[in-house]
């Protein structure tokens, strides 16, 4: 299932920051300090942003459509 988490008010496609940005916003909404943003990938119109532990375990990968800021998740 996909979220929206905010497109880009510019108009303008989003970068690399913002999107990094974007996913740990919602870390830190999620309160839990074991969990960090890890390696960001752009490829194909998106960005894919992987949650992982303090040890580096992955938890979650994490697309980010760079268009529209919708995103889900990376099966």
């Amino acid at each position: 299932m996909g979220s929206y988490w905010g497109s880009p008010a510019t108009g303008q496609p989003l970068t690399k920051e913002q999107a990094t940005a974007l996913v740990q916003n919602q870390l830190n909404g999620y309160g839990n300090p074991n969990l960090k943003i890890g390696n960001v990938t752009e490829k194909d119109g998106i960005f894919e942003v992987e949650i992982v532990t303090r040890d580096n375990s992955l938890v979650e990968k994490v697309q980010i459509n760079k268009q529209t800021g919708w995103t889900q998740r990376a099966f």
